[in-house]
């Protein structure tokens, strides 16, 4: 996050307006939210239809028990893929650096929230999925077996899984942590999870 932060600071203080700067603020905020959301959309979709992407990001789904370390449970390739994609889509925008800031502040808010084991009542959380995504619908995105491991692939916002026909919904005493094609029957150090996408048997998503 630092990083990211650190890059828009160069790239937009002290410079010429292009993309969406010349617009007013708050139209400036609408647009980022939607097309950094329906960007990611596309990217977490990617990650798991393709194999290699998927191997990194199965490092992810491979944690059996869901809490706030799992957002941080991520491939290092992985991170440099999203990183990539966010600054690439962000610097073509051209944002005001406040932003960039309001929406990586909420992003990480919403990556500790929707990964920590907190859940709505059913009722409250089929009420807020309608928009938004809920720790238990992405906790349903988590859930061991397909289709539900290859669903609910949005970042704030529910609109691209249910426009797009991806969202699933479950039950959540129904929900089962973890991967049906990969097993996992002991605690790997760090490097032996980054060596599992090349010397485990994962299956190939494909298109």
């Amino acid at each position: 996050m630092i990083g990211i932060i650190f890059t828009k600071f160069i790239l937009y203080e002290n410079t010429i307006s292009y993309g969406i700067s010349p617009l007013s603020s708050w139209i400036q905020l609408i647009v980022i939210f939607i097309i950094l959301d329906f960007t990611y959309y596309i990217y977490h979709f990617l990650m798991h239809k393709f194999g290699i992407m998927w191997r990194f990001h199965s490092i992810h789904h491979s944690d059996t028990v869901l809490n706030v370390a799992t957002s941080l449970r991520e491939h290092p390739i992985e991170t440099i893929i999203r990183m990539s994609h966010y600054i690439i889509v962000a610097c073509l925008l051209g944002p005001l650096f406040w932003i960039i800031s309001l929406h990586q502040l909420i992003q990480v808010a919403s990556k500790i929230i929707i990964h920590s084991n907190f859940r709505f009542p059913d009722r409250i959380d089929k009420q807020l999925s309608i928009f938004l995504i809920t720790p238990n619908m992405h906790h349903v995105h988590h859930h061991y077996k397909k289709p539900y491991t290859d669903s609910n692939f949005g970042d704030l916002f529910s609109i691209w899984d249910r426009l797009f026909c991806t969202f699933r919904y479950l039950p959540k005493e129904k929900v089962q942590f973890g991967l049906d094609d990969i097993s996992y029957t002991h605690k790997l150090t760090f490097l032996q999870l980054l060596k599992t996408y090349l010397t485990t048997n994962i299956k190939k998503q494909v298109l």
